[in-house]
């Protein structure tokens, strides 16, 4: 059917792969599955979005994102998939250009509306990740004194929803806090991507760091699993 999603999904667990291979079939996506960056490679234009987990083990996961945004398939979005506790493989997956991240503990309830959100343009995270990214954001880039851009540059509303994206909310649970639906949310986030001059969710928080337009919220700290 011309309206499937290509999915192009590389996991070295065949486990995992199979199963999430055919959760993805479910949500009718064509999916194409290979164990790792080699293999996956010369199928990179035919998708419409890769999954990637962060362990393959022909390439590091995070060269591989560079590679791909950089020189063979840059207007690509990947999602990429880890275990709770890989917090500094998340950062450096997104630093290097994926676009959304998830634990793979909700791989098989969020894959489907995550894909669904990285086509829209939207940058799906697991619940909580935002906490850890804006962690790292606070340890990287302490607050500028003298911040460049004013900081009323956002309505209250686009404050508020900065800070649920700042805590990892989904869209979906946004709109629910806000009484508002989900294209209402993404709208809102256009609007502040544009104030902000950003791209992604991960700017956007650390220009509201510095701006100080992003409110108090929980960030616990997390141990990365050694390896």
């Amino acid at each position: 059917m011309s309206d499937r999603r290509r999915v192009l999904l590389v996991f070295s667990n065949p486990g995992f792969r199979d199963g999430l291979s055919a959760r993805l079939r479910e949500a009718n996506c064509h999916v194409e599955a290979c164990a790792g960056a080699r293999k996956a490679t010369p199928k990179l234009g035919d998708a419409d979005v890769m999954v990637l987990d962060l362990w393959i083990s022909d390439e590091d996961a995070v060269d591989f994102v560079r590679r791909v945004r950089t020189s063979l398939q840059p207007r690509l979005p990947i999602v990429a998939l880890g275990a709770r506790g890989d917090d500094e493989r998340f950062i450096a997956v997104i630093r290097a250009g994926a676009i959304g991240c998830l634990y793979m503990d909700d791989a098989a309830t969020r894959l489907p509306s995550a894909i669904q959100d990285a086509l829209a343009g939207g940058h799906p995270m697991s619940r909580g990740m935002g906490a850890i990214l804006l962690e790292h954001v606070r340890r990287q880039s302490p607050p500028s004194a003298q911040p460049s851009k004013s900081v009323t540059v956002l309505t209250e509303r686009e404050r508020t929803v900065l800070t649920q994206l700042a805590r990892g909310l989904l869209y979906e649970d946004i709109g629910k806090l806000l009484g508002v639906s989900v294209n209402t949310v993404r709208s809102f986030v256009r609007t502040i991507y544009g104030k902000l001059e950003v791209n992604s969710r991960t700017e956007a928080v650390l220009v509201g760091i510095k701006l100080g337009l992003v409110r108090g919220t929980p960030y616990p700290r997390t141990r990365s699993r050694p390896r």
